[in-house]
């Protein structure tokens, strides 16, 4: 007899056996943003939320819930394709969905939010860096794996958070020291 596997269905009776105490959610390769909207519906205590490679969570998806998880502190969002479309593809609101995230969830201590580096071409756009600098004045932690900000942006990020302890911007490609800068350092 085979059996049929359902990460969806699994994690409906999972959310069902925790009786609204949810408060650690990790979610990789599966998942939608009903599932998630699902999740919060159920579980007001969220304190940590980590989505990975989910084709099928969206940033917008995500900023709808986001005011019922005002208790997050701790987000992640890694290499979800839905979240790292090119201009041509898909308007790009994600700044917007950041700044909402902000706004709703202000006990936020930790943001790693990672894209894919397949859009080395793209020219430098400050907008998420803004948006974190506005309303995540709270981070201590602070992840951009192959985000598009430039000095600018870093300038911003930094007077805006003014508890940040620990930042990660690799692949940030348009932070690369001029010549001048290299000069100095070496």
């Amino acid at each position: 007899m085979r059996m049929s596997f359902s990460a969806h269905k699994m994690c409906h009776h999972a959310i069902h056996l925790s009786y609204g105490n949810l408060v650690d959610i990790s979610i990789r390769k599966c998942g939608t943003d009903e599932l998630l909207q699902h999740m919060t519906d159920s579980s007001r205590g969220i304190s940590r939320l980590s989505i990975v490679s989910s084709s099928y969570i969206t940033m917008e998806g995500l900023s709808k819930v986001a005011s019922k998880i005002p208790l997050l502190e701790d987000l992640e969002v890694s290499y979800t394709p839905k979240s790292c479309n090119t201009y041509k593809q898909y308007p790009y609101k994600e700044h917007e969905y950041v700044e909402v995230i902000g706004h709703s969830c202000p006990l936020l201590k930790s943001l790693r939010w990672n894209k894919h580096e397949g859009d080395c071409f793209r020219s430098h756009d400050n907008r998420d860096a803004f948006s974190i600098a506005r309303t995540m004045h709270g981070l201590q932690n602070l992840q951009l794996f192959g985000n598009w900000l430039n000095h600018q942006g870093l300038h911003d990020i930094l007077e805006g958070c003014p508890r940040l302890e620990s930042l990660d911007l690799r692949k940030c490609i348009h932070l690369c020291p001029s010549k001048r800068q290299r000069s100095f350092t070496s």
